[in-house]
């Protein structure tokens, strides 16, 4: 399948619409948690974790490319859009 042609959902976080590439990919298998649903968990933490001694930052970014059970991979530098998100309550 052609990359244009990669199902796609439209997710509002800060104030921005970001696109998100094979939302139906299960990352947990046994609890049928699929990459979408990491997506929409993630602004639920996120007021309690910001306030931490991390500064606003992930401590660590770890990929998992094939889902959990698969190979993983570290993300050392953040993309280039994300250091203009607005990361405020």
């Amino acid at each position: 399948m052609s990359p244009s042609k990669v199902e796609r959902v439209l997710v509002e976080a800060a104030g921005r619409e970001i696109a998100i590439s094979n939302p139906a990919k299960v990352y947990f298998p046994e609890a049928g948690i699929t990459k979408l649903d990491v997506v929409r968990y993630y602004p639920q933490p996120w007021p309690r974790a910001r306030c931490g001694a991390a500064g606003g930052r992930p401590n660590v970014l770890v990929r998992y490319a094939d889902g959990i059970h698969g190979e993983f991979f570290y993300q050392k530098r953040a993309p280039a859009a994300a250091a203009g998100m607005d990361r405020g309550s």
